[in-house]
């Protein structure tokens, strides 16, 4: 980063931060090539992605966030998510003109997430969607079935595997997604499913 003056390298972990923000208002993750492509693009073979991926991750709990790396097989996978540091009443207080959208999403992750723990931590889609139509969750959530294929899994709430077994067809897998994990974690999980017990 010699050769880079101090207000490219400030324009440039500015602009890492705006991108991981406005990233995190979708609930999306940003991979290593989304900081190379949309804000290194005039830098390639610069080798400066880590190097300035060091500086944001400083920087950004100033905003009240930690910048969070998703490890896969306990490697590095290169891609990154912002972690809210407010506690959760801060955040209930902050959230609530945008909240009746995401409360309908969290919702149904909290369902999902709960089935998917009673049943060890991994539940085929065939069988989830069947549980889900048993507790009659179309008639609260028309499109679950996309939201649950596609923005969850996108978002990294849940984890979506093709398992290919011999002489049948392909089974989809679901489990437990990475943000899920740094964001609600398995005690959460828990907790609502022993609050929806007690209230049965």
């Amino acid at each position: 980063m010699q050769k880079l003056s101090h207000e490219e390298i400030e324009n440039l972990v500015g602009s890492c931060i705006r991108l991981l923000l406005f990233q995190d208002m979708k609930k999306l993750p940003v991979r290593r090539k989304d900081f190379t492509d949309k804000v290194f693009e005039q830098y390639k073979g610069n080798n400066i992605t880590s190097e300035l991926l060091a500086i944001v991750k400083e920087r950004v709990p100033l905003l009240g966030y930690d910048l969070i790396e998703i490890s896969r097989n306990n490697r590095p996978s290169g891609i990154y998510l912002l972690k809210n540091r407010l506690n959760k009443d801060h955040l209930n207080q902050l959230n609530m003109k945008f909240r009746e959208e995401r409360l309908s999403s969290y919702t149904l992750l909290m369902v999902v997430l709960s089935l998917i723990f009673i049943n060890k931590g991994k539940l085929e889609e065939d069988r989830l969607f069947t549980q889900l139509k048993t507790l009659n969750v179309e008639s609260t959530y028309k499109n679950y079935q996309s939201v649950i294929k596609v923005q969850l899994v996108r978002q990294l709430y849940l984890k979506r595997k093709k398992l290919v077994g011999r002489g049948e067809k392909s089974k989809w897998i679901y489990s437990m997604g990475e943000r899920s994990m740094i964001e609600i974690g398995k005690r959460i999980v828990v907790e609502h499913i022993a609050e929806v017990l007690l209230n049965l």
